[in-house]
C-alpha cells in the first residue's frame, strides 16, 4: 500500500514537472525559440500558451523583439576633403529572424559588439565619401547629412539582416566635434574671420562718417556763405540808407553835415594814445572854435 502511495506520489510530480515544461506562456513583443537537441524547430510570436515537448527533448530561447537603442562607441573620422570629425553615433535595432540570430551572435552583448564594428564601418565609408561642408552647413542645399545616414542604414539593414538576423531601423548622430588640434584651427580661423569682418564694418563706419562730416561741412559752408551773402545784402542797404541819410541832412543842413563830418574825423584822429602837433589856425579846428549855429525850423519850436 505504501509502495503504491509513493508510486503514485512520484507520478504525480513527474507529470506536474512535464507539464510544467511543456506549457510555455508566450508574452507580447516576445519571440519563443523552440530547439531540440540543438536545432531549432520552431519560432513562436504569437501570445498566449505553446505547447512543446518536456525539457531536455525540447528546450526554449526568449528573446525581445522589443526596438533597442544602442550607443556606439565615440569614433574618428576622415571626410573626403581629409577633414577629421569625431562622431558620437547610435543605432536602433531589433531582433528579426530569430533563428539566424542564436546561430551567429546568441546573445545581445555580442550582437551589441557586431553591430558597432559594422556600423562604425559603414560610417567611415559614407563620410569619407562627402567634404565636411555636407556633414557641417547651416545652408539647407548643402547640408546632406540626413542622406548620409538613410545611406547608412540602408547597407547596414541588409548586412545585419542577412549575417546577424538584426532589423537596423535607424542611425544618429548625438554630437559632431573635432579633434584638439583642428579644434584650436577652426578657432583661429573663426578669430581670423571675425578680424576681417571687424576691419570691414570699421572701414564702413569711417567712409559713412567721413561722408557725413564732408555733407555737413559742405552745407555749413553754405549756410555761411549764404550768411555772408545776406549780410552783405543788408550791409549794403543799411549804408545806402546811412548815405541817403547823410544827403538828405547835407541838403537840409550843409553846415551841420560838415561839422558831423569833421567829429567824425576827430574820433578817427584822436585815439588814447595819438599825439599830434598841429597849429590851431588849421581848418580841422575850425568847428572847436566856433561851433555852427544850428537853424531851428517852425516846426522844432
Amino acid at each position: 500500500m505504501k509502495k503504491r502511495w509513493l508510486a503514485a506520489l512520484g507520478g504525480t510530480v513527474l507529470g506536474g514537472f512535464l507539464l510544467s515544461t511543456s506549457l510555455v506562456p508566450v508574452y507580447e513583443s516576445e519571440l519563443i525559440v523552440v530547439s531540440q537537441f540543438g536545432r531549432v524547430v520552431k519560432v513562436e510570436n504569437e501570445a498566449g500558451l505553446l505547447f512543446k515537448l518536456p525539457d531536455p527533448i525540447q528546450t526554449i530561447s526568449r528573446l525581445d523583439q522589443k526596438q533597442r537603442i544602442e550607443t556606439l562607441a565615440t569614433a574618428e573620422y576622415v571626410t573626403r576633403d581629409r577633414r577629421n570629425v569625431v562622431l558620437d553615433s547610435y543605432l536602433i535595432w531589433r531582433v528579426k529572424d530569430a533563428q539566424r540570430f542564436l546561430s551567429s551572435v546568441r546573445n545581445y552583448e555580442t550582437a551589441a559588439v557586431r553591430l558597432n564594428d559594422l556600423v562604425t564601418a559603414e560610417i567611415s565609408n559614407q563620410i569619407g565619401q562627402h567634404p565636411l561642408s555636407a556633414i557641417l552647413n547651416t545652408d539647407p542645399n548643402q547640408h546632406q547629412l540626413e542622406r548620409v545616414l538613410s545611406n547608412i542604414v540602408e547597407q547596414v539593414r541588409e548586412r545585419a539582416a542577412a549575417s546577424l538576423g538584426i532589423d537596423v531601423t535607424d542611425v544618429g548622430i548625438n554630437r559632431i566635434s573635432f579633434p584638439q588640434p583642428v579644434v584650436v584651427d577652426i578657432y583661429k580661423r573663426m578669430a581670423a574671420e571675425r578680424g576681417r569682418i571687424a576691419q570691414q564694418l570699421r572701414a564702413e563706419g569711417q567712409e559713412q562718417a567721413a561722408k557725413v562730416r564732408a555733407e555737413t561741412e559742405f552745407e555749413v559752408r553754405q549756410k555761411l556763405a549764404q550768411a555772408r551773402r545776406e549780410s552783405r545784402i543788408l550791409v549794403g542797404e543799411a549804408e545806402a540808407k546811412a548815405s541817403q541819410a547823410y544827403a538828405e541832412v547835407y541838403r537840409e543842413h550843409p553846415e551841420f553835415y560838415r561839422f558831423l563830418r569833421s567829429m567824425q574825423a576827430y574820433e578817427q584822429i584822436f585815439t588814447d594814445k595819438t599825439r599830434l602837433i598841429l597849429s590851431t589856425d588849421q581848418p580841422l579846428f575850425d568847428y572847436l572854435w566856433a561851433p555852427p549855429a544850428v537853424e531851428v525850423g517852425d516846426d522844432a519850436s
